[in-house]
């Protein structure tokens, strides 16, 4: 019994030496901006002074500096909570001011913090510190600190139940002097192990002061420069750009006679576009009814394909984007196949276009997130149309965040809805590289004419490793055509349908 109070003073002494107050810096150093804004700065070990605290504040807060302090162990703690509490208050501050974010050229973008798989216990990121050049961020050292402290208390757990069954078994083997010697040999074990866990901090420390030392990591502002290579925001005669190889009509013209001429080659800015497709219905309804017999495609995807070329060399137009996609599904459709694409070829009312109502039962739904439903209920389809400033008056009235005044806000947020959405397959932003010709597709270019959203025919790629593509595209103010586009950082596919059968 003597020896086994002699192990635990041991275990106790060697846990009073080994064990830090906290694992965190042994100084603390908080800084003051000219904002009232309060945020930590770190320190080297051999660094831990007020003058070195009063040089890094300058060196993060630049012209924002206003004062810094310095203090250790348990006092440190104390203005860190205080830097915190004020720091908090600052962001709050800001928060009810602003009713949308709108950084300047000057300032880097605000970081979203990392989302997790798998939530760890106690882990909470601290705010980056942000200056005009530069972004420190300490999210890794701390993912890395919530590790070390959970893995810490799992383990201490584990040798703390492993010394209670050493103690049973040295309580209830007294009669066995072989199950005495087992329950002690338990308990030496487990204590041993223990106090080397916890002296893990004190070992690293003496070895290497830097294996212990939570460094930020710091980004410098890179100059934002805006690239639009939507087909939308290109001129008409950019539409025709090229040369584009016609597979099927290869002389290069219309390869039906139509009577009925374009009533409007460039509508005014102000022309409805429901007015300008009734004055050139007449053109489209004979389109449709002369071109399918040329449409001699032995499968769907080439008749789609067959059906783009000459919807582009005969210059017909639709009410926007949808109408002009779905109405090419429907020629290629087999006469007599399906009613809702026959309804949509000899449709007269501008008011219901194709893309209304339907175009048969020939595709294949390979990708879709309009559907899913993000954490408050809304579905993809509903955010998209509010969250881009510009494009909001195309909305619903669903999206009730405050909508975002540059596309790569509304990208950043949509993707983050994206990829917390629930109700189907997750999204993943390598949807476009699954594109094949005949695709139809419907993306998020925040193009504010069309409401943030855009349908298009995929024709193939020209640079897949860039990302450059053919595809079919028109809207309400411009004819089918055939363009090349990049799909951008900023660009997000939400929806992939296939043409299948013959």
């Amino acid at each position: 019994m003597t020896s086994l109070w002699k192990l635990f003073f041991a275990f106790f002494l060697m846990l009073g030496t080994c064990m830090p107050i906290h694992v965190a810096f042994a100084g603390t150093c908080v800084c003051t901006t000219t904002e009232n804004d309060c945020q930590a700065a770190p320190l080297s070990i051999k660094d831990e002074t007020e003058a070195a605290c009063t040089a890094a504040c300058k060196k993060n807060l630049t012209d924002n500096f206003a004062s810094s302090k310095f203090a250790e162990d348990i006092e440190g703690e104390i203005v860190f909570q205080q830097c915190r509490q004020t720091h908090e208050k600052f962001i709050a501050t800001k928060t009810a001011t602003s009713t949308a974010p709108s950084p300047t050229k000057a300032a880097p973008k605000a970081l979203i913090t990392p989302i997790l798989n798998v939530e760890i216990p106690g882990l909470k990121f601290s705010d980056p510190i942000i200056t005009a050049t530069t972004i420190k961020t300490s999210f890794v050292a701390d993912y890395l600190n919530a590790i070390y402290a959970f893995l810490i208390g799992t383990a201490t757990i584990i040798a703390i139940v492993m010394i209670m069954v050493g103690g049973l078994q040295y309580t209830i083997g007294a009669a066995s002097s072989a199950q005495v010697e087992k329950g002690k040999d338990r308990i030496k074990n487990g204590v041993t192990g223990l106090v080397l866990l916890l002296c893990v901090f004190l070992v690293l420390k003496t070895t290497n002061p830097q294996l212990v030392l939570q460094k930020m990591i710091e980004l410098q502002n890179v100059q934002e420069v805006e690239y639009n290579f939507s087909p939308e925001t290109l001129s008409p005669d950019q539409y025709e750009a090229g040369p584009f190889d016609y597979k099927y009509f290869k002389d290069g013209k219309c390869p039906v006679q139509l009577t009925h001429d374009n009533e409007y080659v460039n509508p005014p800015k102000n022309t409805k576009p429901i007015k300008y497709v009734a004055h050139n219905l007449p053109r489209r309804l004979e389109f449709h009814e002369k071109i399918r017999s040329l449409l001699t495609g032995s499968t769907r995807v080439e008749r789609v394909l067959q059906a783009v070329e000459a919807a582009s060399l005969c210059k017909i137009q639709y009410a926007n984007c949808g109408a002009a996609t779905h109405a090419i599904y429907a020629l290629a459709s087999k006469p007599g196949s399906s009613p809702e694409a026959e309804r949509c070829l000899i449709n007269k009312d501008v008011t219901k276009e194709c893309n209304s109502l339907g175009y048969g039962n020939g595709r294949k739904i390979l990708h879709n997130a309009l559907s899913l439903k993000t954490i408050d209920g809304l579905t993809i389809a509903d955010a998209t149309k509010g969250i881009f400033c510009p494009a909001a008056p195309f909305g619903n009235g669903k999206w009730k965040e405050p909508c975002y005044k540059t596309k790569q806000e509304a990208a950043q947020r949509l993707t983050q809805l994206l990829q917390t959405a629930t109700g189907g397959k997750n999204w993943s932003p390598s949807w476009v590289d699954d594109l094949q010709p005949g695709d139809y597709y419907v993306i998020v270019n925040w193009n504010p004419s069309v409401g943030a959203a855009h349908s298009a025919m995929f024709l193939g790629w020209q640079d897949k490793t860039n990302r450059v593509a053919n595809i079919e595209s028109a809207d309400g103010r411009h004819f089918v055509h055939m363009s090349t586009t990049k799909f951008g950082a900023q660009d997000i596919v939400v929806q992939i349908s296939r043409p299948i059968g013959d």
